[in-house]
């Protein structure tokens, strides 16, 4: 008898991208970042490609609540 495999974990986030204009030169060019859950809609915002890659990093090293798997 096969045990039940575990279905896949993923997230879908819609990724914005945006350069603000009259920002002063920056190493980042005034690029800002959000990312949209389209799930629940709650939207998380970055200054920076560093700062959203660490918090891509971030989410995909958590394990979701059980409940989230069903």
């Amino acid at each position: 008898m096969a045990a039940n495999p575990q279905p896949p974990v993923y997230r879908i986030y819609l990724l914005t991208v945006w350069q603000e204009h009259g920002q002063a030169e920056t190493n980042d060019q005034g690029w800002r970042f959000h990312l949209t859950d389209p799930q629940t809609g709650k939207r998380y915002g970055f200054t920076s490609a560093d700062t959203l890659i660490a918090a891509l990093q971030k989410m995909s090293n958590s394990v979701p609540p059980a409940d989230d798997l069903l």
